[in-house]
């Protein structure tokens, strides 16, 4: 289970806004949309409907674009015009780690895509995939080595995770350079990740958080004041 670096922005600009990201984190839906118009069955719209994914936390689901930008474009009390303000990191799975959480959902059929299960089991599947993600941003809290500063679990940071069940080949993979495969034409079987905003300050505003620091935990004094830096 593969996390890409904690630091990644995905391309965007992480010392302004958040929206370009979010915005962008919109596109599974929005080819959902494009279906949808397209389809004349109501059976087959409320389907489509009911695939699309929001935003989570580690306690609420489905989370509008509009709150996720709002809430990270927020906290930043005290940043600077050239601080990174939101990190993106990226929860990729193994094809062997999909299949499991496929059959812990079916019982037992083979699973090739999302659209082989049916509501129900969606979401169960992607239950399965949030609770994960959220265990994940524990780790990622703990890992600041902040536990006396309230830091303790991803409950105490600003973040936003969406889930995506869909990869398309790009021009730099060894299939489209082999002419295996071309740009931009979906990849087969299961593709499920998870994509993450989170703010560079904690929930309280108080402290800054950065993956990019380049120490392991440290102890540092200032005056009579001792504190910890660092990422593990």
């Amino acid at each position: 289970m593969p996390i890409s670096k904690p630091h990644s922005t995905l391309g965007a600009d992480n010392k302004g806004s958040c929206s370009n990201l979010a915005i962008y984190l919109e596109k599974e839906n929005e080819e959902l949309d494009r279906i949808i118009k397209k389809s004349s069955s109501m059976s087959e719209i409320y389907q489509l409907e009911n695939r699309k994914q929001g935003f989570f936390t580690a306690s609420e689901i489905n989370i509008s674009t509009i709150d996720v930008i709002s809430s990270i474009d927020n906290n930043k009390r005290k940043l600077g015009a050239n601080d990174a303000k939101y990190f993106a990191p990226t929860i990729s799975f193994s094809e062997n780690e999909l299949n499991h959480i496929a059959f812990l959902t079916t019982g037992k059929r083979e699973v090739t895509s999302v659209f082989d299960l049916n509501l129900s089991e969606l979401e169960q599947f992607n239950n399965l995939i949030r609770e994960y993600g959220c265990k994940v941003m524990d780790n990622y809290a703990l890992n600041f080595n902040r536990q006396d500063k309230g830091i303790k679990t991803g409950a105490d940071l600003v973040y936003f995770a969406k889930i995506e069940h869909f990869r398309k080949y790009k021009g730099t993979d060894k299939e489209v350079i082999n002419g295996k495969e071309i740009s931009g034409e979906y990849k087969k079987g299961l593709q499920s990740h998870i994509h993450i905003i989170v703010s560079r300050k904690d929930k309280t505003q108080i402290l800054k958080l950065s993956p990019t620091c380049n120490e392991k935990q440290t102890n540092r004094k200032i005056g009579n004041n001792e504190y910890q830096v660092g990422f593990d």
